[in-house]
Formats: C-alpha cells, sequence, structure tokens
C-alpha cells in the first residue's frame, strides 16, 4: 500500500482510505470553580438546519448510491502490480490514498480532480476504483455525499471564549484542505478543562445555518491533547478545514463563492460540544 500526503501549511497527513471526518467526539468537561459553583450549562443556538430528510449516519456522512458495475472487477494483485508504477506516475501528488484493494486499485483524489479520473479510467479500465472528495467518479462525474448538519454549542460556559482565524480566507476549490487556527481562551472562575484532539476538522457551510457543505476525506494523524486553563490563559489549536463538496450535488468541488467556515470544540472520541463563531472563506 502507497499513501501519499500534499496540503497546506499544517494540514495533517492523510493517507489509505475515505475517511469522513466530521468533528471530534463524546467524552468529558470539567469547568471548577469555588465549591458552591455549578458547571455552567449551554445550548444550541436554533439556526436553520439543511432542508429534506437529514442525513442520520453515525458518520456524519450519507453517501449517495454507488451506481458503479463490479461485476468485470477481479484483477488479481499480481495484475495490479504490475500497473502500479503507472497508476502512481499519473496521479503524482493530487491523492489522498492508493492502494490496491481486494480486486482493484482503490484511488482516493483530492477535490476537482475529474479531468484526473477521466485519464486513470480511460488508460486502467475497471482495474480502478476511484473516489474524487465525496463523489465515485464512474465513466463521468458523480453526486456529492450529503453531510450531517454540524453540531455543538455556539452559547458558551461563562468565561470560555473561542475565535478562529484562518491563513487565508481564499482558496482554490480544489485544494486538498484549508489550515487556521482556533484559539481557546477562559477568564472565568476555576478553570476549564477539556480533553481533546489536534488538528481540530472544521466544516465549510451554508453561511448562517449548520448545513454542511465542504468536508475533509482524508485520513487525519492527530493526537490528544489536554486543556486545563485558568485565569485568562489561552491555547491555539491547529485546524483543518474540508473543502471536499457534500451538498449531493454533482461534482467534487464546491461552486466558486462565499461559506462560512465551523470549528467544533469537544472531548477527543465523542461529539462537538461548542461551536467557534463562524468566519468566511471564499472559495475560487
Amino acid at each position: 500500500m502507497t499513501a501519499a500526503a500534499a496540503g497546506t501549511g499544517r494540514s495533517a497527513a492523510v493517507g489509505l482510505a475515505l475517511v469522513v471526518v466530521l468533528a471530534a467526539l463524546v467524552g468529558l468537561v470539567a469547568v471548577t470553580g469555588s465549591p458552591s459553583s455549578a458547571p455552567p450549562t449551554s445550548s444550541f443556538e436554533p439556526l436553520p438546519s439543511s432542508p429534506g430528510p437529514p442525513c442520520e449516519s453515525p458518520l456524519g456522512i450519507c453517501p449517495p448510491p454507488d451506481v458503479c458495475p463490479v461485476a468485470t472487477r477481479s484483477f488479481s494483485a499480481a495484475e495490479l502490480e504490475r500497473i502500479r508504477p503507472d497508476v502512481e506516475s499519473l496521479v503524482d501528488n493530487s491523492f489522498y490514498s492508493l492502494g490496491i484493494g481486494q480486486h482493484t486499485f482503490n484511488i482516493d483524489l483530492f477535490p476537482g480532480r475529474e479531468a484526473l479520473a477521466a485519464e486513470l479510467e480511460r488508460r486502467f479500465g475497471d482495474a480502478v476504483t476511484i473516489q474524487i472528495g465525496t463523489t465515485r467518479y464512474c465513466r463521468g462525474p458523480g453526486h456529492s455525499a450529503r453531510c450531517a448538519d454540524v453540531q455543538g454549542a455556539v452559547a458558551l460556559p461563562d468565561g470560555l471564549h473561542l475565535a478562529l482565524t484562518l491563513d487565508h480566507d481564499r482558496l482554490q476549490g480544489t485544494a486538498a484542505a484549508g489550515d487556521g487556527t482556533l484559539h481557546v481562551r477562559y477568564d472565568g472562575p476555576g478553570a476549564f478543562r477539556l480533553e481533546t484532539g489536534q488538528p481540530i476538522v472544521a466544516h465549510l457551510v451554508k453561511p448562517g445555518t449548520r448545513t454542511v457543505v465542504g468536508t475533509f476525506t482524508g485520513m487525519v494523524a492527530g493526537t490528544g491533547l489536554g486543556l486545563a486553563l485558568t485565569g485568562g490563559q489561552e491555547r491555539s489549536i491547529d485546524v483543518l478545514i474540508g473543502l471536499a463538496r457534500c451538498d449531493g450535488g454533482l461534482g467534487s468541488a464546491l461552486p466558486p463563492g462565499t461559506y462560512g467556515v465551523r470549528a467544533p470544540l469537544g472531548p477527543d472520541g465523542g461529539p462537538p460540544l461548542y461551536l467557534a463563531p463562524e468566519v468566511e472563506l471564499t472559495i475560487e
């Protein structure tokens, strides 16, 4: 199995398989103060949600029907090994992952690489199975998956402040990902404690809503991160911004336009607890 990673700035390494990463997942948050103080509570802001039936997959993504024929995909490992050098040369640095599967060469390309997918299919036919972002490429561009609405409260506990900054506020829609920083500051009583992870994966949304239209589809090589903030302390966390289309539209790249970026904060291994204020990102 061969994996390569390409991205911008501090983008996390990616590899092996389509892994939709929609947010940090459930655990424990503790805000401690004097013995008489109670942990603050928060609730979801009533932002508009996506129209139509909600995506309720536990992975946060509902893929479109797979209409690609599979009956002829029965290549041996030896046959696939023979084409490996040519496949790797053609995809260059435009992929999240590639490797030999059970009967085909599996390739996961960056968004917007439909022309490359067409050339791969022309040269190698049914010997390749091609994914581009959240879409399948099969004799032409496919429809993207639909993502679940982003979760997390925007009403934060007293003293907790979240701010997202982007390395670049304009990106090509064919980029592997964007980069940013989540600034976490606490100036309330006692301490704010959270066992989270880094980098945080942020998503593109329709401005002013929870409707996710862009996500990250590579594997994130992250680490755990313990937050323990008191007395005005601040911590910065790297953010990876997913750009792969997931609104059910045709093609793997989002149309040019201005989108919102929502970065969640939550425990490592559980759903998001809080959302940083939305910032704008223009896709060109």
